[in-house]
Formats: C-alpha cells, sequence, structure tokens
C-alpha cells in the first residue's frame, strides 16, 4: 500500500511542533506528554477529495465546452476546410499553382479541365450553401443524369479529366478557381459534352 506524503505546510508544521516539544523537554527536563485531541482528522481525508474534485470538474468543463462546440459535430473533411478558409478569405483564393503543381504531378502533363462544366458545379455548389445557410434543404444537389451523360459523351482519353473537372467545381464551389485552374494547365476541347 502506498505510503501518503504530507503537504509542505503538515511537514512544517510537525517540524515546528517538534521542535517545541524537545524545547520544553530540555528547559524542564521533564517528561511532557502531549496533549491529545479527542477528535483527530488526518490531512489525507480533507486534501484528497478536494483534488480529486478539482480535477474531475476541470475534466467535466473541458467535455462540456466540447459537445456544446458546433464544429463538434461536422465532419473532419469540413472542420478541416472551414478551419483552411476563415471568414476574410475565400475559396477562390486558393493557391492555384499549388493545385496546378498537385494535378500535373498526379495526372500526367497531358492533363486538362473543362472549365464550363467545373464552373457549372462551382456555381450549384455555391446555390447549395446559399439554400442551407438560409434554412432551405434539398434533396440532392448532384444531377447524376447529367454527371454520367457527360462522362459518356466524352471521348475515352478524358474522362477522367471530366470527373476531375466535376469534383474541382463541386468540391471548391468556386467558379473563379475554376476558370484560374483552367488557364494554367489548359482547357479541353469542348464539343457537346455539357449542356
Amino acid at each position: 500500500m502506498k505510503q501518503l506524503v504530507p503537504s509542505a505546510t503538515v511537514a512544517g508544521l510537525l517540524a515546528v511542533q517538534t521542535l517545541l516539544m524537545f524545547g520544553v523537554l530540555d528547559l524542564n527536563r521533564a517528561e511532557v506528554r502531549a496533549q491529545e485531541s479527542p477528535f483527530e482528522l488526518p490531512v489525507q481525508l480533507i486534501g484528497f477529495p478536494v483534488i480529486i474534485a478539482a480535477v474531475k470538474m476541470s475534466n467535466f468543463v473541458k467535455k462540456l465546452a466540447y459537445a456544446l462546440n458546433p464544429s463538434t459535430y461536422r465532419r473532419k473533411a469540413k472542420r478541416d476546410l472551414q478551419g483552411m478558409t476563415s471568414a476574410t478569405t475565400t475559396l477562390s483564393s486558393l493557391d492555384v499553382l499549388k493545385a496546378q503543381e498537385m494535378i500535373l504531378k498526379e495526372m500526367g502533363p497531358d492533363v486538362c479541365v473543362y472549365e464550363k462544366v467545373c464552373s457549372a458545379y462551382a456555381e450549384a455548389a455555391v446555390l447549395t450553401k446559399k439554400d442551407h445557410n438560409s434554412g432551405k434543404s434539398r434533396v440532392d444537389r448532384i444531377d447524376w443524369e447529367k454527371i454520367i451523360s457527360g462522362y459518356m459523351e466524352t471521348g475515352q482519353a478524358k474522362k477522367k479529366y471530366y470527373m476531375l473537372s466535376v469534383f474541382l467545381g463541386d468540391v471548391l464551389g468556386s467558379p473563379e478557381f475554376c476558370s484560374r485552374i483552367a488557364r494554367k494547365i489548359k482547357r479541353c476541347d469542348v464539343k457537346h459534352i455539357y449542356h
């Protein structure tokens, strides 16, 4: 069983009491009996419960603050995206050069972006966000028939670039970013892909 160590204050009081007791013994050269109080309460019975209560209370306050924070209940991807963009910066101010570098690195030098497709899905994402903020809700904001038909009409070599354009528009939700990235990389030749 662990032995409990008294606090510094209690240790100091015990030292003073001991010195006084030795001083009385030396002066009187007689035995001195210490007076015992009828009721003694060990310091540990008061100190440790107070410390434990303080720790539990601080943990409770931390957990309560976490539970009351609205960002706790958002998906991690949305929390990261919100942390990346503040009220003063928008998604259109994302680093286009970094995006260009990453897209070229992952998809090769032949990559292209369908600017109209990207912009259309970006505008739809912006409208959905506005509807969500105003309290309106839509069941499905993505027109799957349009995505599938556009994908099927795209040539075999450029199907992945069509989906890249849809993804950039829908996820980032910035028509300005779509036009900037299309200028930086290159535009895909559009015949009749987007209706």
